[in-house]
């Protein structure tokens, strides 16, 4: 085993943590980093040791950490899994600072992207490397599971070596923690038959939505639309190139059914007279987990088009029948190295640097930066989109650098 680098952080020292006891509540303590196959019940109020990563694992100092709605609404709305105090983001790169047994391809100093989702890798659906279904998945920061494993909101963690990836010197730490939406759009995006010619309609323009329109557009798509309730997010993916066309989408009066499919109708006949598709679009993402917006999007394809719902998040939804090909994705599946080969190689990507449009600094910036995630627009009347914590970014002149220098190629 590697010994930890510098002596920074030694065997017996203690590590900082935001810390989430209940709703709006986010405390720093120290606390034991425990292997990622040893998780033990966090007890915050009696400081805990670091150990040393297990057998197969990498110990990362943390450094950048993008919050999607995973860490956002535990903290804002509650959460009834809440069992005991739980350190949640999952949206993480950092540094490597010891190397664990039997791990190969890692050494102290690397920059690496930590997957947050460690799947069992023995199942049927893993040996067929379909791992976003697999069997028995284990998910840093999320509190599906007891004792929840401890996500990115902390100094370092243990992870799976098999589960990190080097990053290259052209991405840096913060656009590191953009991976995870990249990936979750290039999965969506291998599972439809897009053709370039294909007219393409997204729904939702969150992060996760405007990274499956620069996936597309990466893959050679010239028309691709996109469709928010938010003004300033449409604006947003036109002029920053994420999109050709945009469109506002209405707020639904009701949630009656009677209500809803008459206006998601209405919503997709004005999506397709703006493009002039009158059959529709031949591919529609639907980004946003709204009922509404699911039949929506079920109304714009065109007979034998294709509705991907990204995060499936419909299985409760009541949806009209339509002659389309459905089809759910959740998560992602070895995504992560085909981000990074794409952010690297690709001529036609869009910047994702704009997509950070705001940074806080520390763990105790946690709940501030939560509650700036949670907003459609800042105070200055700015769009809020990516929001990232940044963990201690002076620390070697090294990673300094890196934090600072953004370069996309």
């Amino acid at each position: 085993m590697a010994p930890l680098a510098g002596g920074n952080i030694r065997r017996g020292a203690e590590i900082q943590a935001a810390v989430l006891h209940s709703c709006n509540d986010a405390r720093i303590v120290s606390q034991v980093l425990d292997s990622f196959q040893r998780p033990t019940k966090v007890i915050s109020q009696y400081p805990r040791l670091i150990t040393l990563p297990g057998p197969n694992e990498i110990q990362i100092t943390i450094r950048a950490v993008g919050l999607g709605s995973l860490g956002i609404e535990p903290y804002l709305k509650g959460d009834t899994r809440v069992s005991e105090p739980s350190t949640l983001g999952h949206q993480a790169t950092g540094v490597v600072t010891c190397v664990g047994d039997g791990v190969e391809g890692f050494q102290i100093g690397d920059a690496v992207a930590i997957e947050a989702g460690v799947p069992c890798r023995v199942c049927a659906k893993c040996r067929e490397g379909r791992y976003d279904v697999c069997r028995d998945p284990k998910l840093r920061g999320s509190m599906k599971s007891y004792p929840a494993f401890r996500g990115a909101f902390q100094a370092s963690i243990n992870h799976p070596a098999a589960s990190c990836h080097k990053l290259p010197a052209k991405i840096s730490l913060e656009i590191g923690s953009l991976l995870e939406p990249l990936a979750v759009a290039i999965h969506a995006k291998e599972e439809a038959h897009l053709e370039p010619t294909d007219s393409i309609l997204i729904i939702g323009a969150s992060t996760i939505g405007l990274s499956c329109a620069a996936v597309c557009i990466a893959s050679g798509s010239k028309d691709v639309m996109i469709a928010d309730n938010l003004k300033n997010r449409i604006g947003f993916a036109v002029d920053h190139g994420f999109a050709k066309d945009g469109m506002t989408m209405l707020p639904c009066g009701g949630t009656a059914l009677r209500d809803q499919l008459p206006f998601a109708r209405r919503m997709a006949e004005r999506a397709t007279q703006l493009k002039r598709e009158p059959s529709g679009f031949n591919v529609v993402f639907e980004c946003t987990g709204t009922e509404v917006n699911a039949q929506a999007a079920i109304y714009a394809a065109r007979e034998g088009g294709e509705v991907i719902f990204v995060g499936n998040n419909h299985h409760k939804k009541r949806l009209p029948n339509r002659l389309v090909a459905m089809l759910g994705t959740f998560g992602q599946a070895s995504g992560y190295e085909a981000a990074i080969d794409l952010i690297t190689c690709s001529e036609r990507l869009p910047d994702l640097r704009k997509l950070i449009t705001h940074r806080h600094h520390g763990l105790a910036s946690v709940l501030p930066a939560v509650q700036m995630a949670a907003k459609t627009k800042d105070e200055k009347g700015s769009v809020v989109l990516k929001v990232v914590i940044i963990l201690d970014p002076n620390k070697g002149t090294r990673w300094r650098h890196r934090m600072s220098t953004l370069s996309l190629g």
